[in-house]
């Protein structure tokens, strides 16, 4: 973290996508502008399951 300022959070298939994308604190910090966000390798039941 500290050499690329950067943390990566992987979510294992059997996590509830519904309740990972409505994650408020990772918004929150983001709208704050505490720290921006991406996501990556996303599958397709992700983006079935996008809220938005």
């Amino acid at each position: 973290m500290e050499r690329f300022g950067m943390i990566a959070l992987g979510i294992p298939p059997t996590a509830d996508l519904v309740k990972v994308q409505k994650q408020k604190m990772l918004n929150h910090g983001v709208a704050k502008e505490w720290w921006d966000m991406e996501e990556g390798c996303i599958t397709a039941q992700w983006r079935a399951t996008s809220v938005g």
